[in-house]
């Protein structure tokens, strides 16, 4: 017979999920990650590298292969280098699935009045503008994909679809996307 692996889900406010195995345990796990998603980051105190360090380094101690999925923009101006240390302490295989919305990868030409969602200043931009801004998104993804690859870890890009921002099934088209990277990334196999 085929043996499925045990899973455990971590989160960084140091909740851990009861071990699931294989198929059978999924629902549970899915549900606790996704009641998980519902309590609010804190505003201030450690970055999030900082806080997946720490969770990584106060993983349970185990004999055989352990993997983490991190799902997150990577836009936090703190360095990997501290997480992709701790996996490597605590031979953690990481898995970085990095979202960004398909208008930062690829923004529309043309001239827009961008408004500031934090001091609503209006800034207006034309197509040098988002070549611009384009070709730094892009250099910004190669820099964090260069740093994760030359630790050893996976990184895999996740184009949030644009429908993902415009329905109320936003949670279900992102779980969608992430999933197809997965497999085109060699991460995961459909069976």
């Amino acid at each position: 017979g085929r043996h499925e692996a045990s899973t455990r889900v971590h989160l960084l406010d140091g909740r851990s999920s009861r071990p699931g195995q294989g198929r059978r345990d999924a629902a549970s796990l899915t549900r606790f990650v996704d009641a998980a998603s519902d309590v609010p980051e804190p505003e201030d105190g450690p970055s999030l590298a900082q806080r997946w360090s720490a969770r990584v380094l106060a993983l349970p101690p185990h004999g055989g292969a352990a993997a983490a999925v991190v799902l997150s923009d990577l836009l936090d101006p703190e360095p990997l280098r501290p997480l992709l240390a701790a996996a490597r302490a605590r031979r953690v295989d990481l898995v970085l699935l990095q979202t960004l919305a398909e208008a930062e990868l690829r923004p529309e030409g043309g001239r827009f009045e961008l408004v500031d969602v934090e001091d609503g200043s209006v800034t207006e931009v034309g197509p040098e503008e988002a070549r611009a801004y384009r070709d730094a998104v892009r250099s910004f993804v190669a820099r964090v994909r260069a740093e994760i690859l030359a630790a050893g870890q996976r990184h895999v890009l996740v184009p949030a679809p644009e429908e993902a921002s415009r329905s109320g099934t936003a949670d279900a088209e992102l779980e969608r996307a992430a999933f197809a990277a997965l497999v085109r990334g060699g991460v995961v196999a459909r069976r």
